[in-house]
């Protein structure tokens, strides 16, 4: 048994005693039945439909039809179209997904991506296979089917208006004689992030494979990727800051070494008592650690800005850069972050309830929290919002609430309503697929290939498909207005120039003030004076060893277009074009509609799909989501908090109900239960109660052979 196995085994054993202590002995899973109803999924969305977003996605033009995205005055824009700020929604193709085997099919998953609200993708996990040669071309060839492959993806996103990110390093295996060391085998993917920042032979091995990369020519559109204006962004190496993978190698060593003693002979009454040895025990409490951290954001800013030349001079490619996104950023970091010598762009990701893994990835016993996301101190406001730099585009090229959380059917309302409010450029669903030609049922592969198990998968979870088109509207859309002010966290070069004090608590204080992001526009401000405009500022590093609490926050009024209760965790957005609500139960008024939940956790808005206000409109999607799993799926228990075994079998959703008035005009209105994939499958009965607008009771069990969450509001 491996280490992993023996350490999974123990947690696992752990786990199981803690059952029996709580009287959690009994697996469990889903049963069709009163209270789990089966429906059957649909892979493909309906040209026309009440479910077609394709509108919400932007005009019919092909991606690249004005030019590059730039930046401008803090945002995106296309390079023909100065003044208009343009925002980006779309999802992660990944590994096989990015390698469709024909052109029809390339079409096929771009037509559907675009029809679910999205105006982009992002290619992720694909270096790997791209690259997979022989041995000895250090995994820098681009191989021949992979490439032709990939440029039917492109071909067929640019055709559907969607724009591309990527990034130029994720797991690709280079062989380390390759790059001069004279060792067998390949660089992990780990190891890889870990020393291109010190590695000159590594370095080297990127600089080329971005030649390649952006020196391809498309056949299909007869333009170089490094040309292409439909390939906007590119990140350098996905999920690598140097303060999240840096290890113990030789290699850090004698960076960290030359880097002091550069230091201490400029600088010796600063940086005197620094001591050469690397913390052993943790980043907290010395000014070690914050001249550790300044180092590392220097050694990443010398990395950035050699990338970007060889970008910008040897490859003649204006594609827009990023890095840094993974992991929390100590306060030296938003230096380079923010230098227009590094990055074009701020990026970050986001999960809520990521699971975790007792065992290997690959098998079973992944565990969750179960918890309510607006339940907490931040009141589901991402922490990540503290990470944006003001004055910079920022994007999120990964955020998921991934499958089996049994809340996360509020994640569209909730996640939308804060990259709107906080008025964020681009987002990236983590993932769309990662199987080549296939449909995903719950994480499981419907194909006769070998199945893969992905509980992240929104074209396999209706619950993930559904309230995406909540960020189409609140985000994408731009239903909900930015929040007017700003409020944000200062942070003065100057106070970085030496070590200072480092106390652990500052670094990750940061994230107890992400509650008020729903009050101000925050995130970081890079500069010795705040800017003019602010209308609340916080000084590095003393708001953060401030101990919060709610009385810190401004009040909130009651006609706020959003309002969060915590105790209860219930949530709420108004808006003229999409109003809704999410919460355990109870009732709920958020403007037009107005609802009593029961049954199950759920989320139920409404949306109108004619562009005008719900008020006025003549057509209207209501949609009614609780939670789906799989037919077959077992827990250890029924709090499902950790899942033994993934289901094969047909979708299943929790029973709930939905009695929803809605204040709409005057009118012959029908309502239309809809399949997943947007026909309209029966007629629902509605009530024009006296006093005006229009009644219906949402309830997933008013067939019980086949699940109701998607309505088709008419007036005739």
């Amino acid at each position: 048994m491996t280490d992993w196995g023996r350490w999974g085994a123990v947690a696992l054993g752990i786990a199981a005693a803690v059952s029996v202590v709580r009287g959690e002995t009994t697996t469990w899973g889903p049963v069709a039945g009163a209270d789990w109803i089966p429906f059957a999924p649909e892979p493909d969305i309906v040209e026309g439909s009440a479910l077609d977003f394709s509108a919400f996605a932007g005009g019919v033009e092909p991606a690249g039809a004005y030019g590059r995205v730039v930046v401008r005055n803090g945002h995106f824009e296309f390079e023909r179209k100065p003044g208009v700020p343009q925002r980006f929604l779309g999802a992660n193709v990944c590994m096989g997904c990015c390698f469709p085997s024909t052109m029809e099919k390339a079409r096929r998953l771009a037509r559907n991506i675009r029809r679910a609200g999205y105006n982009s993708i992002r290619l992720h996990h694909f270096d790997r296979t791209l690259t997979a040669g022989p041995e000895e071309d250090g995994a820098l060839k681009l191989e021949p089917k992979a490439v032709g492959q990939l440029d039917m993806l492109m071909a067929a996103a640019i055709e559907q208006g969607l724009y591309v990110t990527a990034d130029f390093f994720i797991g690709r295996l280079v062989p380390w004689r390759s790059v001069g060391d004279d060792k067998p085998g390949r660089v992990g993917q780990s190891k890889f992030k870990d020393l291109v920042y010190v590695h000159e032979g590594l370095t080297r091995n990127l600089e080329q494979f971005i030649s390649n990369f952006l020196g391809h020519v498309n056949p299909l559109t007869g333009r170089r990727y490094g040309d292409e204006p439909a390939l906007a962004w590119i990140g350098l190496v996905n999920e690598s800051a140097p303060y999240c993978c840096a290890s113990s190698d030789p290699l850090w060593h004698a960076a960290w070494k030359a880097y002091l003693a550069e230091r201490k002979a400029a600088d010796p009454e600063g940086w005197g008592d620094v001591p050469e040895a690397l913390p052993k025990d943790g980043w907290g409490g010395t000014k070690q650690v914050s001249a550790l951290f300044r180092f590392f954001g220097e050694r990443e800013r010398l990395f950035a800005e050699r990338l970007r030349r060889h970008v910008r001079e040897t490859c003649r490619s204006q594609v827009l850069l990023s890095c840094s996104n993974g992991g929390f950023h100590p306060a030296p970091d938003f230096l380079p972050r923010a230098s227009p010598a590094c990055y074009d762009y701020v990026d970050d990701h986001y999960y809520f309830d990521h699971p975790t893994y007792p065992v290997p990835w690959n098998r079973m016993q992944w565990t969750y929290k179960q918890t309510n996301p607006v339940k907490g101190w931040t009141r589901g406001l991402p922490e990540i919002a503290l990470r944006r730099i003001f004055g910079r585009p920022f994007t999120v090229t990964e955020f998921n609430y991934p499958g089996l959380n049994r809340f996360r059917a509020g994640n569209g309302l909730v996640f939308g309503a804060a990259a709107a409010g906080q008025d964020w450029d681009g987002l990236w669903r983590f993932e769309w697929s990662a199987e080549a030609d296939s449909e995903t049922i719950m994480g499981r592969v419907v194909t006769d290939s070998p199945q893969h198990e992905r509980t992240f998968d929104v074209s396999g979870d209706p619950v993930l498909l559904a309230s995406e088109r909540a960020i189409a509207a609140l985000f994408l859309r731009g239903d909900l207005a930015p929040i007017p002010a700003r409020a944000p966290v200062v942070y003065r070069p100057s106070d970085f120039v030496r070590p200072f004090a480092h106390d652990a608590e500052v670094s990750h204080g940061l994230l107890a003030l992400a509650v008020f992001g729903w009050h101000y526009r925050i995130g970081a401000w890079v500069g010795e004076t705040p800017p003019a405009d602010a209308v609340r500022t916080w000084t590095y590093p003393d708001c953060y060893r401030r101990k919060w609490s709610v009385a810190d926050l401004p009040s909130e009024t009651p006609d706020a277009p959003v309002r969060v209760d915590q105790k209860s965790g219930s949530f709420v957005v108004v808006t003229p074009r999409t109003c809704g609500a999410f919460g355990e139960g109870g009732r709920f008024d958020a403007g037009t509609l107005k609802a009593t939940l029961a049954g199950a956790p759920a989320a139920v808005w409404a949306t109108s799909l004619d562009a005008k206000p719900l008020a006025e409109s003549k057509r209207v999607l209501l949609t009614h989501l609780t939670n789906v799993l799989a037919e077959g799926m077992t827990f250890s228990n029924a709090t499902c908090r950790t899942l033994l075994k993934l289901g094969k079998g047909s979708y299943l959703m929790a029973a709930g109900s939905a009695d929803v008035r809605l204040g709409l005009a005057p009118g012959r209105w029908r309502a239309y239960a809809l399949t997943p994939g947007g026909r309209r499958r029966n007629e629902v009965p509605v009530r024009m109660p006296a006093e005006g607008g229009l009644a219906i009771r949402a309830d997933v069990a008013a067939n019980p052979k086949d699940a109701s969450y998607l309505y088709e509001l008419t007036c005739e």
